[in-house]
């Protein structure tokens, strides 16, 4: 299986919604239409599954702790330069505003250090905390520790019975159906939960891909497929308005494992169109906008002489543009070290020209914005 571009499209327009949560929640820009963008995540567990269930299929079943063992150090290998890069420099950065602005008291630091410690060794997946230091690390730590125990359980099953396919994709549907019925119930260890019944969903998504892909793909019209593709796609942006459906069923999970299945099939027009390195780049720059977007929030919303109520719009795209670009400035800097490291010559999707290009109408857009909203020149000439 070849790396999907339009997956990668997705990766990154995910990332969109989630970011829009947080600056509604985090700052004075409140606004109703983006407080279920948190169910954009579901995207990426479902498609984390997704590519877990064609690992379990191609693993050997022998050895089932040394497999599991192995693909979590890929997923370590992969993530964690991200996730500590962005981990560190918002410590720092909260660090500076909490003393500057005198906003935290003794058991606020005692608190704050402790959700510091659980971060750092990335164990915040397992229950919900509060004076987080970086608040996406809790999908890094859901995600690792909720895909190493599904693969240790899905190969256990893989071992000892022979239809397991059936059988893993009756457990899930089963798994699924008692998150959506006792959701309350797993309130406290919500995330790991969350993790758990999207990755199986994944997991069900890939077995059925691969039953398609062999026997019915040539056989389904394209039509199909971009019907297929219009309707998940609808009921996964809805995840950017209030809707009871949404909220309460986690009708995006099932959208989102439709629409990664039409992906991979690949035959929808969409899925044509978006198969370009433009996509493959926004998909590789979407885990460090993920992890370094709370970092631009802190950053224009922490000091109280900023007023961004005044300029809404013009608010939320300077946010959105920043952490598009703090993402691409992290992805650089782990391509160059790693290209450093293993002595290899660099290598980019897209060109350093484009690249510069986009950079350059990110910077833009900023700085329209804060002529605006974020700088206020009391004494010029100061």
């Amino acid at each position: 299986m070849e790396r999907n571009k339009s997956i990668d499209f997705y990766r990154f327009a995910f990332c969109l919604p989630v970011i829009l949560l947080h600056i509604s929640v985090s700052t004075t820009l409140y606004d109703e239409r983006f407080t279920l963008g948190g169910n954009a995540v579901e995207f990426f567990f479902v498609l984390s599954g997704f590519l877990l269930g064609k690992y379990i299929k191609k693993a050997d079943e022998k050895n089932i702790f040394v497999s599991a063992l192995n693909k979590t150090k890929r997923q370590i290998i992969h993530i964690f330069p991200y996730y500590y890069l962005c981990l560190f420099a918002t410590l720092f950065y909260r660090i500076y505003i909490n003393i500057k602005f005198d906003s935290y008291g003794e058991q606020d630091w005692v608190q704050f250090i402790n959700n510091f410690v659980a971060e750092l060794l990335c164990i915040t997946g397992i229950t919900y905390r509060t004076r987080h230091i970086n608040g996406p690390d809790w999908y890094v730590s859901a995600l690792i520790i909720a895909s190493f125990l599904v693969t240790i359980f899905v190969m256990a099953i893989k071992r000892y019975i022979k239809k397991w396919e059936y059988v893993c994709e009756a457990l899930s549907i089963f798994i699924f159906v008692i998150y959506i019925q006792f959701f309350d119930l797993a309130s406290k260890y919500g995330n790991i939960v969350r993790a758990i019944v999207n990755i199986m969903i994944g997991i069900t998504c890939y077995i059925i891909y691969a039953n398609i892909e062999k026997k019915y793909e040539k056989k389904i019209p394209i039509i199909i497929y971009d019907i297929i593709d219009i309707v998940a796609v609808s009921f996964c942006i809805m995840c950017l308005f209030p809707n009871n459906l949404i909220e309460e069923k986690r009708i995006i999970a099932l959208a989102s494992g439709i629409l990664i299945i039409n992906q991979f099939i690949g035959k929808s027009h969409f899925s044509k169109f978006l198969d370009s390195n433009i996509s493959l780049f926004l998909g590789r720059i979407s885990l460090p906008i993920y992890l370094g977007h709370l970092l631009v929030i802190l950053k224009f919303a922490n000091n109280p002489r900023y007023d961004m109520t005044q300029w809404k719009v013009q608010s939320y795209l300077a946010i959105v543009a920043a952490s598009i670009l703090i993402g691409i400035i992290i992805d650089l800097i782990i391509t160059l070290v790693s290209c450093k490291l293993k002595k290899k010559q660099w290598d980019y999707p897209i060109s350093i020209r484009k690249v510069a290009f986009i950079i350059s109408m990110l910077l833009f857009i900023i700085s329209f914005a804060n002529e605006k909203v974020f700088f206020k020149f009391d004494n010029l000439g100061k």
